[in-house]
């Protein structure tokens, strides 16, 4: 009887150690994984992404430069397209006739550079 119940006690110590081995482990798989999460996060903030969509001009800076967040020129301009807003000088006398197109609806401009 006692050579029993000592295997018993010996089977529980096994399993409860494989139990804590088992909790041991997925401790150290979660902590893995938030060390990736981490490095995935610091790893997006290699990757420039511009606010708005457009066209690019010159580079402001030069491959091997050192930038700050806080430079005022910045890396390139990006150029607003869609929607764009142009400032036009228009005569007076013109008031009243383009007034009468834009009744019937939106006008068409033309663009010449």
């Amino acid at each position: 009887m006692i050579g029993a119940a000592a295997c018993r006690a010996e089977g529980f110590d096994a399993t409860a150690a494989r139990h804590g081995q088992i909790a041991e482990l997925t401790a150290s798989v979660q902590s893995d994984q938030a060390v990736i999460e981490a490095a995935q996060v610091q790893l997006a903030y290699t990757r420039p992404t511009s606010p708005t969509i457009g066209v690019t001009g010159i580079r402001q800076i030069d491959i091997g430069n050192i930038i700050h967040p806080a430079d005022a020129n910045g890396l390139v301009v990006v150029t607003q397209l869609q929607p764009i807003l142009i400032i036009f000088a228009l005569p007076q006398t013109d008031l009243m006739r383009l007034q009468q197109h834009m009744d019937h609806g939106p006008l068409t401009a033309i663009a010449f550079g």
